[in-house]
């Protein structure tokens, strides 16, 4: 019998953390955070976490990501699990 494998839900505000370098302590312990679920495979997210990501890193911290490397961060979490299409039966 396997094991079902638990996946950590990330929030907006963890990915925030992570790439807002004038976020201190909350910076690096989310960057670590986020690496560790990367290797692991056992982070996953969801499409509004993304949005919500992409608009604050580009307009609400105190030094903002250009719209450009912002959108690559996107599309690199982007295949991060949780965002796959369900298989629907209609």
């Amino acid at each position: 019998m396997r094991a079902e494998r638990v996946l950590q839900f990330v929030d907006s505000n963890v990915l925030i953390y992570a790439y807002d370098a004038t976020a201190g302590v909350k910076h690096e312990r989310a960057k670590a955070l986020i690496a560790r679920l990367w290797e692991t495979r056992d982070g996953c997210l969801s499409i509004q976490v993304l949005q919500e990501f992409y608009v604050t890193v580009t307009r609400k911290v105190a030094r903002p990501l250009a719209a450009d490397v912002a959108a690559e961060v996107v599309a690199d979490l982007a295949a991060w699990r949780g965002l796959q299409r369900p298989d629907l039966r209609l």
